[in-house]
């Protein structure tokens, strides 16, 4: 398995996570959401809320955004979960699990093959807000040379 953080996000989630880059993320991949709100009522929704506080233009991200690429591709729906609990559990650890706001949702591809001619493989979006609606703030992530420590490896 391999963890990529990619770039941190201000919007747009949920619109990448249905429609892809080109909208054609239905033709590539089947959709598994991994948690039990959609994306629209979990990272649009502190969004909105953001934006009717005044909040939202404070901050230039809102969200992490965190892509786990699988070799393994026939993983059920739980074992992905497993995944995503076990990594959050370690990765969120300073805070409760009703502390913080997170989407993920796992692209099993219908299409195996590229453009580029590479097999590609299951992999998993995770999206964590940056904000929590229960703390009213922002959650400290790698201010602390621990966590950019944790991160690096």
């Amino acid at each position: 398995m391999i963890i990529k953080f990619a770039k941190d996000a201000r919007d747009g989630a949920c619109d990448y996570m249905d429609e892809g880059t080109n909208g054609d993320r239905d033709i590539k991949d089947e959709r598994i959401q991994l948690t039990n709100l959609s994306c629209y009522e979990t990272i649009y929704a502190t969004n909105a809320l953001l934006k009717k506080t005044n909040k939202y233009d404070k901050y230039k991200d809102n969200y992490k955004h965190i892509v786990f690429s699988l070799q393994e591709d026939n993983l059920t729906k739980e074992q992905m979960q497993k995944i995503i609990d076990d990594f959050l559990a370690l990765y969120m650890h300073p805070y409760e699990r009703d502390e913080y706001i997170y989407y993920a949702e796992a692209h099993k591809p219908k299409i195996e093959i590229n453009k580029n001619g590479e097999k590609r493989h299951l992999h998993i979006h995770l999206f964590i807000h940056k904000y929590s609606p229960i703390l009213n703030r922002r959650l400290k992530f790698d201010s602390h040379p621990r966590r950019r420590q944790e991160l690096n490896l």
